[in-house]
């Protein structure tokens, strides 16, 4: 779920982290780690910094370190976790790759969907014991989720009651360099979603909400008042949290 990458140095130095004389020095330590992205169908520069690429690529240059070490096992632990649906789909294709190169993948998620499309033998464990294990094709969907909680499951998905409430925040014309005139309502205890590609605007809207990112021209209400948020701190002093999408690096607010 998390990357141990070093955000300061470039794509190939994390790649061969420690081995840079392996490969004849800096220029060599580039040209193989060229050569391991190229065969998962990466184009990440292997000059960039670690730091400035998205989560998506981190997954990816961590899939090549392991590949550098010319594994034949590779344990991904929740790799979805911070993907998009499209960045899954080429996730899927790597995977793919690497098991027709007859590199064993164990795979831990508890995304069902991943598992029908991804695993050939599944073993289901709940409270640290393993309940079952068969080939995927022999479970069924209602059967593995019995498995994992233990009961059974009349509705997935259950139908909520949806009830009218107060608005509880209100943005108005939120505006930043890339967002444009954002207006939504939030009602209590209503779950708002927002959805899109990436780059899209949609990490962009919750930063420029929480005074993360600078925003203009725009009203917020909370609870029908009108507040001001300009940095991350009046957000929390308003009782508004974040869970960012990259929790360990943007995850702590801590006093100076």
């Amino acid at each position: 779920e998390e990357f141990n990458l070093v955000n300061t140095m470039t794509v190939g130095e994390n790649i061969f982290l420690g081995r840079f004389n392996e490969n004849h020095g800096m220029r060599g330590t580039h040209k193989k780690a060229r050569e391991l992205l190229d065969s998962i169908g990466s184009t990440i520069n292997t000059y960039s910094m670690v730091g400035d690429l998205s989560a998506s690529e981190m997954q990816m240059v961590e899939i090549t370190k392991a590949l550098s070490f010319d594994s034949k096992l590779i344990i991904m632990d929740e790799p979805s976790s911070s993907l998009t649906s499209e960045e899954l789909k080429r996730l899927g294709v790597i995977i793919n790759q690497l098991r027709d190169k007859g590199i064993s993948i164990i795979y831990i998620s508890h995304k069902l969907d991943e598992i029908f499309e991804y695993c050939d033998i599944v073993t289901v464990m709940r409270d640290g014991h393993v309940i079952d294990t068969k080939p995927v094709s022999e479970f069924t969907r209602n059967e593995m989720i019995t498995k994992m909680v233990g009961r059974t499951l009349e509705n997935e998905y259950p139908p909520r009651a949806h009830f009218v409430e107060e608005p509880l925040l209100e943005v108005r014309n939120l505006n930043t360099r890339k967002l444009h005139n954002i207006n939504f309502t939030l009602h209590k205890g209503e779950i708002l979603g927002l959805v899109g590609l990436v780059g899209a605007g949609r990490t962009e809207i919750i930063r420029a909400l929480y005074g993360a990112d600078k925003a203009h021209g725009h009203d917020i209400l909370l609870r029908g008042q009108p507040v001001k948020i300009r940095n991350p701190k009046q957000a929390m002093q308003a009782g508004i949290g974040l869970v960012p999408e990259d929790r360990k690096r943007e995850g702590l607010i801590l006093p100076f």
